[in-house]
């Protein structure tokens, strides 16, 4: 699955999955629960979050959702369309920790 995320200066999130060719078709899709944050990157989130001073694209609950949309929906690349200071990115990479996926990201 590939999935597109555009992020709006709105702070919605649109995203929609696309079967790619070598979709792994009858293979599961990892859990879609997500583990918690490790330490470290919960203090990054949190910085980036004390920067931007409100100007965030995406909520930390935005953030949360994209991380168990992309685990459950089994992504293994991911387009993501303004990325700004990164902090989406931050929780679409944590969902691709679990599918082995890969980001790319275009301001």
């Amino acid at each position: 699955m590939t999935l597109f995320v555009a992020l709006t200066l709105a702070g919605q999130a649109s995203a929609y999955a696309e079967a790619s060719a070598d979709s792994s078709a009858g293979k599961q899709a990892p859990s879609p629960v997500a583990p918690a944050v490790d330490p470290a990157l919960a203090k990054l989130l949190a910085g980036i979050r004390a920067a931007d001073k409100g100007q965030l694209a995406v909520s930390e609950e935005d953030g949360r959702f994209l991380r168990v949309l992309v685990g459950a929906i089994g992504a293994k690349q991911v387009l993501e369309i303004g990325a700004a200071s990164g902090y989406s990115a931050i929780w679409i990479g944590l969902g691709l920790r679990q599918t082995g996926g890969k980001l790319v990201t275009i301001e």
